[in-house]
């Protein structure tokens, strides 16, 4: 008798807990592909040494959400070939963009953009 083996990857870049890829099934995304390049981005900060960059004028009692996450899914948007900023509100549930927005995996994470953020990060 033979033993199955199903290839895994694991990332540690996730600090909600931990993700492994695999190809049993499970949550499904189309956009897996993106996690080793947040892997790299974690390793390398390269989207937290922008984000640090990008002026922020919201007021800081009014923020949901941090202007890193907000980055984080603009951009991963466009390399995964979003490029109209209207998937954002789709695209907020599925669990590759929560997991590279550094988001809780199920809740309902980055809304749709608000004005509020659109001003600087648009």
């Amino acid at each position: 008798m033979t033993s199955r083996y199903i290839p895994q990857l694991s990332f540690s870049f996730y600090r909600h807990q931990v993700i492994r890829a695999d190809f049993s099934g499970g949550q499904i995304t189309t956009d897996a592909g993106l996690l080793p390049l947040r892997a790299f981005d974690q390793r390398h900060g390269l989207t937290r040494d922008l984000a640090e960059r990008v002026c922020d004028d919201r007021d800081d009692s009014r923020v949901t959400h941090p202007g890193l996450s907000l980055l984080r899914q603009r951009l991963y948007q466009i390399i995964a070939g979003y490029e109209d900023a209207n998937d954002a509100d789709r695209l907020r549930h599925d669990p590759a963009f929560q997991i590279l927005a550094d988001q809780p995996l199920g809740e309902l994470a980055l809304a749709a953009r608000s004005p509020q953020a659109a001003g600087c990060f648009a």
